[in-house]
């Protein structure tokens, strides 16, 4: 289980996706959000790594999110305590970095406006 609010888990996190070719895309988290290979997904990343449809952002019934791997894909979490693993399930939080094929991931927790 993890230490975030529901609340801060299902509205206020986003992605910084970076492609290797030096693109740059910031993605509001939200549930069924797809990361693969074709270009009807979310975040299209054209790798031969990467699945069609390689992984899917799912809601818990807590209100937190998890990257879910497609069939046997996996993916790579850098955690915030250092730690990395190569996984096909990953609970989504501020600051976590994933990567998948040669994209790099970053959870950001969206700043809140006054």
């Amino acid at each position: 289980m993890t230490k975030s609010h529901p609340s801060t888990s299902q509205a206020d996190l986003t992605w910084s996706v970076e492609q290797p070719s030096g693109i740059t895309q910031e993605v509001f988290l939200q549930h069924g959000l797809t990361i693969g290979r074709v270009a009807s997904n979310t975040v299209c990343i054209e790798d031969p790594e990467v699945e069609h449809i390689h992984a899917r952002v799912l809601r818990q019934a807590d209100g937190s999110f998890i990257l879910q791997a497609e069939d046997r894909a996996t993916f790579q979490v850098f955690a915030i305590d250092g730690s990395t693993q190569t996984t096909g399930k990953a609970a989504l939080q501020a600051d976590l970095i994933l990567q998948i094929g040669k994209t790099k991931i970053t959870c950001n927790q969206q700043k809140s406006h006054a």
